[in-house]
């Protein structure tokens, strides 16, 4: 969890609870891993993958709508 809470900068109880949420929704799964304890795996249900999948294209649209708007201010 801790390079999670360094890439988004954030706590490690707020990465807990985010989790915590997401697991709940069925978007993720979560263990420990087997030879160290102190490592959590987290993976993407297919009901998560689905969902990373739409949110990114909806990521990459309005990235593209904001570049072309830009292009055009310039």
């Amino acid at each position: 969890m801790c390079q999670s809470c360094r890439e988004q900068e954030v706590a490690p109880s707020a990465i807990t609870v985010m989790l915590d949420r997401l697991e709940n929704q069925g978007f993720v799964t979560g263990s420990k891993d087997k030879t160290d304890r102190r490592v959590d795996i987290i993976k993407l249900t297919n009901t998560g993958e689905e969902k990373s999948d739409h949110f990114l294209a909806i990521r990459k649209k309005s990235c593209n709508i904001a570049l072309k708007r830009w292009i055009l201010m310039n």
